[in-house]
């Protein structure tokens, strides 16, 4: 930063006005980081409202910031904060944010240029020159001059190779006279770029053209691969891959799912001799070669390496410093953070919950910021609708937001959380809720977030989650993800706070001896509700490697169901069967089950319902055995009553049993063809033959005057089925067999 630097602005509608400030800029604090620089007091001159966006200089006459903002006004010489345009030159690395790909399109390393007379100008055919030896050794540049030149125009060159023989085909001309430079005795030049300066003078001024010169001699041979080796293991999902130094050539990387590299999943080029590669699966198998490129054409691909990623562990982490109110006033925003506390680096992030309270949810904006990089998540949906409650994750498919923004599905961000990732995660991740708007205001409740790895920079044990269920009366079991590093043992220990060791057994997984499952047999110690655990790990010498605080929720099973109806090895009529009554000692939801079997593997029926005591059957299950449950409860913490097992069976009433006198049904089992024969009826008859799980698979009619219908039932599978046969004297059901 300059020791002395001025400002050229047009404060208001004023005319240009210069301020000078003769004291060391520095950075501006406020931020935190090197984003802004700034003036801390004008020695003479100063700004004022108008004046933003206006240039800072340095002592070279080089743009080094654009006024932001500030205190500096007419009467007084307070500071001015400037973006400064090294921000603005790297930017986040692509062509819309950053003045490198427009400035530097080449990718010189340039770091500053300097202004010319936009009035003189060399109209150079070309600038660039791409060069290979085995076929060129001399090119010529035509050129011309333009602008206010006038009289006679000199031409010099300012710099060039030495190896290089160079000369004008004119050293003076007209100004409106075409020119021409001709480069010779290229094949004296080592591989590189080389840059050329000519300049044009006439008697009150010059101007200067440049060129470039990228040269080869011959043909590259292979590259030669160095990271990851053939059979790397557990490799990041963002890793750097790399060769042997380049010199004058770029190379390109391709990874694929196949040796034969018909599955490519990722393709790049660069001239630096490392490329990063991202986008890559957990637990995958991938190969990746390597081709080089110059003038002279292109290398033969390398052999394949073979490398393994490692298995991709989450753990997700809960905001506990709000609710934080959003005024009904000005626009304001809130902040909600949450101090990760682990040492890896981030592949994924997710935000599983973002909750909240609002009377106008168009008005808000939610943003994720953490290391000066920042995301917005959402912006101004659902217009006048209340609340939120919905999650992030880049992986979802769903772009559009349901209205209102309360069914906690995931959706993809407005912009990309990958952002974030190849961070180092230690540190404070912050939530800003923003309310853009007057009127209106509500609560930010809560929010989570989820950050997911495959390699810690530090040992470090660290929970699948932060907040587990569990049910009174089971195990609790949770995954967790254990590095080691170079220590050679490791000791895991969970405990209350009163120092009470609660493990029974630690689990080590088959696909990456990262992941171990922590069980805890006995539970009794914990009490119902929110329970504190520390889980730590130490050295062989009892140092603490690693810390962390999780809270278990405990719920209590004090609400089971006696059915009543139907009654435990009860006979019902498949008519009869119209209600399922149960005793219940609590209100809530809950869902009946009915299976062909106690272990509820098949589960045929189900129905919900809430705060009742009873519920209607609607269905149409035909004759069996049954077992019946009703379920309560949670996701976490399932509760079921006794078991039932009734019987459903056919109806036998009178009408039945005269309508079975009229009709024969034959063959019974049968094969391919069935018969129902009428033997002493003038009826219309109505007929249907369903499966064992109550659906229709052949209906029909027989008119009064017929004596009975042959029905094609080949098509029907091998099983058990049920025909129902109806007239207006009352219905038939019996039993068929399809061989």
């Amino acid at each position: 930063l300059p020791d002395t630097s001025l400002c050229i602005h047009h404060p208001g509608v004023e005319d240009k006005r210069i301020s000078f400030e003769f004291n060391p800029i520095s950075y501006d604090p406020t931020n935190g980081d090197t984003t802004n620089i700034l003036v801390n007091d004008w020695d003479i001159g100063t700004t004022e409202g108008g004046s933003s966006g206006s240039p800072l200089f340095n002592t070279k006459k080089q743009i080094i910031g654009q006024l932001e903002g500030g205190f500096a006004a007419c009467g007084n010489d307070d500071s001015d904060s400037y973006g400064w345009f090294r921000r603005s030159w790297f930017g986040d690395g692509d062509s819309t944010n950053s003045l490198q790909y427009w400035l530097d399109p080449d990718g010189l390393g340039v770091q500053s240029i300097n202004g010319r007379f936009c009035s003189y100008t060399i109209e150079l055919e070309n600038t660039v020159f791409e060069v290979c030896g085995q076929t060129q050794d001399s090119l010529v540049v035509d050129f011309s001059i333009g602008g206010l030149f006038m009289g006679t125009v000199n031409y010099t060159v300012l710099q060039a190779p030495a190896e290089l023989d160079i000369s004008f085909a004119q050293n003076s001309g007209m100004s409106n006279q075409a020119n021409s430079l001709y480069v010779n005795d290229l094949n004296l030049l080592s591989d590189g770029t080389y840059a050329i300066i000519i300049r044009a003078e006439d008697a009150n001024a010059y101007v200067d053209g440049e060129i470039i010169i990228r040269y080869n001699a011959s043909q590259v041979d292979l590259p030669i691969l160095e990271t990851p080796v053939d059979g790397t293991e557990n490799l990041s999902l963002i890793t750097t891959f790399s060769i042997e130094a380049l010199t004058g050539k770029n190379w390109t990387i391709q990874v694929s799912e196949d040796q034969d590299f018909n599955t490519i999943v990722f393709e790049g080029t660069s001239q630096s001799p490392q490329i990063e590669v991202t986008g890559l699966e957990a637990s995958t198998i991938y190969y990746w070669r390597g081709m080089t490129t110059n003038n002279c054409g292109s290398s033969d691909w390398t052999e394949a390496y073979q490398f393994s990623t490692a298995l991709l562990f989450c753990t997700r982490l809960y905001s506990n410093d709000g609710p934080f109110d959003i005024s009904d006033g000005s626009p304001s925003s809130v902040v909600s953070t949450i101090n990760f506390p682990y040492g890896i680096t981030v592949e994924d992030v997710n935000i599983p919950s973002l909750k909240g309270r609002h009377s106008y949810v168009g008005d808000l904006e939610a943003r994720l910021f953490y290391e000066g990089s920042e995301t917005i998540l959402f912006s101004e949906i659902c217009d006048d609708q209340i609340d939120f409650n919905l999650g992030f994750d880049d992986q979802s498919q769903t772009t559009q937001i349901n209205c209102p923004p309360t069914d906690q599905m995931i959706y993809k961000p407005l912009r990309a959380l990958s952002d974030f990732n190849g961070k180092f995660a230690g540190g404070a991740w912050q939530m800003i809720l923003e309310d853009l708007a007057f009127l209106d205001g509500g609560s930010f409740e809560s929010w989570a977030i989820e950050v997911c790895f495959t390699n810690s920079i530090l040992p470090v044990l660290v929970p699948g989650d932060h907040i587990l269920y569990m049910c009174e009366g089971e195990p609790l079991v949770f995954d967790a993800f254990l590095d080691r590093k170079n220590l050679d043992d490791i000791l895991v220990s969970l405990s209350t706070t009163n120092m009470e060791s609660l493990i029974s057994e630690i689990e080590v997984s088959a696909l990456n001896e990262k992941k171990i499952s922590i069980h805890v047999d006995d539970t009794s110690v914990l009490k119902s509700g929110s329970n504190y655990l520390i889980l730590e790990a130490r050295d062989d010498k009892g140092n603490l490697v690693s810390s962390t605080i999780i809270e278990v929720v405990k719920e209590s099973r004090n609400y089971s169901d006696l059915i009543s109806s139907p009654s435990n090895g009860e006979n019902i009529k498949l008519d009869d069967f119209q209600e399922i009554t149960f005793n219940s000692t609590i209100n809530g939801d809950f869902v009946v089950e009915i299976a062909t079997d106690d272990a509820f593997q098949n589960v045929v029926y189900t129905a919900q319902g809430n705060n009742s005591s009873s519920i209607v059957y609607n269905g149409s299950l035909p004759e069996g055995s049954y077992f019946l449950r009703v379920l309560r409860g949670d996701e976490f913490c399932a509760d079921a009553s006794f078991t039932v097992e009734f019987n459903l069976k056919l109806n036998t009433s009178t009408v039945e049993e005269n309508l079975a006198n009229v009709i024969k049904l034959f063959p019974n089992p049968f094969e391919h063809v069935l018969w129902i024969e009428k033997l002493n009826s003038n009826e219309d008859l109505s007929y249907r033959i369903f499966n064992a799980q109550g659906i229709n698979v052949l209906t029909g009619n027989i008119k009064s005057n017929a004596s009975g219908q042959r029905l094609d039932v080949n098509a029907l599978i091998n099983g058990v089925y049920f025909i129902e046969i109806v007239s207006d004297s009352g219905k038939y059901v019996e039993r068929l067999v399809k061989l």
